[in-house]
């Protein structure tokens, strides 16, 4: 063994090696030679054993082991023939003494690590990367590579352990303010760590140190507002966007705003929206779920964002959704159809008509406010709407015979309109039906003032004389059925139907003057026409119905009494022989004479008759057909004819 002052010179002595031969007798030679450590800084005489330095020794290089190189060292017997004979090695340690001429070295220039946010004090950072070795070496000896370790310009954020090393020490930087470690705050930290020995020469190496904050998810995502509240109109489409929910995370990476996912929605009606998660956006869905500000005006709902794309922090924030009116109900009336009565001639309705219809928009908006018209089946314009309160009046007096219709049956079948005052304007129609109740307000009406008929005395009883006929304006029955009766002048004479007016004679009536007393030839039948009106309300009419009666020819003439007339068979041609008298009680008669000679006949002196085939005696006397003269018209013979009868 052998101790050297370190960095001594090139050719410097170091020390020298014996070997003795064991043989007696025989004295060969010995050669030395280094066959292990390192030759580049050792070299040996082989013959005599010195050895000595080749190069500059350096007590911290890499070929020392602890400050000392240790070389093995081979004797060899040189045999007379020239072959190598025997061999023995030893090992030789050549200790250097140290001289401070090492500063303290860091392995790595520079050092990169990182460190996550709420560390907690005493965690240590990472080193990042293979070449970065966190150790420190000093390879003097003693005191001189004795070396204390610490930071600059680290804030007193952090620490570095151990403080003190000898020769070389494996340091660890760790947390020494964990409140301070704040990757919102600071991303990058840059400090020195130095090594200094402790000799009072003092040397100190330094190494900058870069610490990279890692970013830890500390931070739930923060919407944009405390909460979001929209109005939309309820009849938003599907597809339309609700609401833009938007959140940032002060986290970086997908631990922040990058990895914000919108993650839920949920509320009663979170079913019927679609979310998109990456961009927040809320759209209606396609479902048959509809908004009805009529039934909710306002949903709440809740909205999660969550970072870590979907899978860390949580943080929900309310959204609510106000509907705004739109015009999308009808105006609903109360009733499928409305009917109603009016009196002819009324001014008002029996009862009220009013017609009501609700509209299920929000109260207080056009939407909801109603309004009326009669849209069609007035087309004369009788009947008014209140377009506010919906109340149908008359618009004047009815006049039931003038309406349209059937005679017994009057209806106006109205439309009424309800229309609301949004826009566009939305309506609902019903059938509005008003009966028109007929008024006995018309009397029957003859179509003259009198009627006149002039009928044969000898009119038997029974035969129809004359129909009168009314007319009843009134459009209905029984106001406009008419019943006839005759209320003065028929002197049983004569009989009216009550139902067709046709007046005929009694039966058994007898209308010869002649047979009256006193005797008449002229009546006049006040005839009544009557209504269905019942009580108070019946209505009459009366006219005068003249029947004269008129003389027939019905009764014989009746001869005066008639004296049998003498006379001489020479009375001459032409000579007045009796004028006749008759009379006749038929008014305003005429008589005619004539001689009917199927009832007269001749007879002869011996009272028989004489035939006209015996002798024709018609030409023997003529008969003034005016006056009734009878005077001769030929020569006469008593023995022909004695007696002429003439009838």
């Amino acid at each position: 063994m052998s101790t050297h002052q370190q960095l001594f010179q090139q050719t410097h002595k170091v020390l020298q090696v014996k070997a003795v031969d064991g043989d007696r007798g025989i004295k060969n030679d010995i050669k030395y030679s280094i066959t292990g450590g390192p030759e580049h800084l050792f070299g040996i005489n082989e013959d005599t054993g010195l050895v000595y330095s080749k190069a500059m020794i350096d007590r911290e290089s890499a070929d020392a082991r602890n400050g000392a190189f240790i070389l093995e060292i081979t004797a060899m017997e040189v045999v007379k023939t020239g072959g190598k004979g025997l061999s023995i090695s030893t090992e030789v340690t050549v200790i250097i003494e140290d001289v401070n001429d090492e500063i303290p070295k860091f392995k790595s220039e520079s050092y990169v690590a990182e460190i996550s946010e709420n560390a907690q004090k005493n965690t240590p950072v990472t080193f990042l990367g293979q070449n970065m070795i966190p150790e420190v070496f000093d390879h003097d000896q003693g005191t001189n590579g004795t070396f204390k370790l610490f930071l600059e310009g680290d804030d007193n954020m952090f620490e570095v352990t151990p403080s003190m090393g000898i020769n070389d020490a494996t340091f660890m930087i760790r947390v020494k303010d964990q409140n301070r470690i704040d990757f919102e705050q600071t991303k990058v930290i840059n400090f020195t760590i130095v090594a200094k020995e402790v000799s009072k020469k003092g040397e100190e190496t330094r190494a900058s140190v870069t610490i990279y904050v890692r970013d830890q998810n500390d931070n739930p995502p923060q919407f944009l507002a405390k909460k979001y509240e929209v109005t939309i109109p309820e009849n938003i489409k599907a597809g339309a966007i609700i609401a833009k929910i938007k959140a940032d995370d002060k986290d970086s990476g997908y631990f922040g705003t990058e990895g914000i996912r919108y993650t839920a929605i949920t509320g009663p009606i979170s079913s019927a929206l679609v979310l998109n998660n990456l961009t927040g956006v809320l759209t209606m869905g396609d479902t048959a779920f509809r908004f009805d500000k009529e039934h909710i005006s306002s949903h709440y709902l809740m909205v999660e964002a969550r970072d870590e794309e979907g899978l860390g922090n949580r943080n929900t924030v309310e959204l609510i959704i106000n509907l705004e009116d739109v015009n999308d109900n009808h105006p609903i009336f109360r009733r499928d159809y409305y009917e109603s009565f009016i009196q002819e001639n009324s001014p008002t309705f029996t009862n009220p008509l009013i017609v009501e219809a609700t509209d299920a928009d929000e109260n207080g908006t056009e939407n909801s406010e109603v309004r009326y018209r009669i849209l069609r089946g007035d087309q004369y314009g009788n009947f008014t709407i209140d377009s506010l309160s919906g109340e149908i009046k008359p618009n004047g007096v009815l006049d039931y015979e003038l309406l349209p219709g059937d005679a017994q049956t009057k209806m106006y079948n109205m439309t009424v309109r309800a229309f609301d005052l949004g826009s566009p304007s939305l309506w609902s129609d019903v059938s509005v039906m008003v009966y028109i109740r007929d008024q006995n307000d018309n009397a029957p009406l003859f179509p003259v003032l009198d009627y006149k008929v002039t009928i044969p005395e000898d009119t038997p009883g029974g035969t129809p004389v004359i129909q009168v006929n009314a007319k009843d304006k009134d459009g209905s029955s029984p106001n406009n059925q008419i019943v006839y009766r005759i209320q003065t002048g028929a002197k049983d004479k004569f009989v009216i139907n009550p139902e067709t007016g046709m007046i005929s004679i009694s039966q058994g009536a007898n209308l010869d003057p002649d047979l009256t007393i006193p005797s008449t030839t002229y009546y006049v039948l006040e005839v009544m026409a009557m209504d269905g009106g019942i009580g108070s309300d019946k209505l009459t009419t009366r006219v005068a119905v003249n029947v004269s009666v008129t003389d027939v020819n019905n009764k014989l003439p009746r001869f005066s009494k008639i004296r049998p007339v003498r006379v001489s068979e020479d009375i001459p041609i032409g000579e007045f022989l009796i004028k006749l008298a008759a009379s006749d009680s038929d008014k305003n008669s005429v008589l005619r004479f004539r001689i009917d000679y199927s009832k007269s006949e001749a007879r002869n002196e011996d009272g028989r008759r004489i035939e006209l085939s015996d002798f024709d005696w018609r030409g023997l006397f003529s008969l003034n057909d005016v006056d009734g003269e009878i005077r001769t018209a030929a020569r006469l013979d008593r023995e022909i004819i004695q007696e002429l009868e003439l009838g």
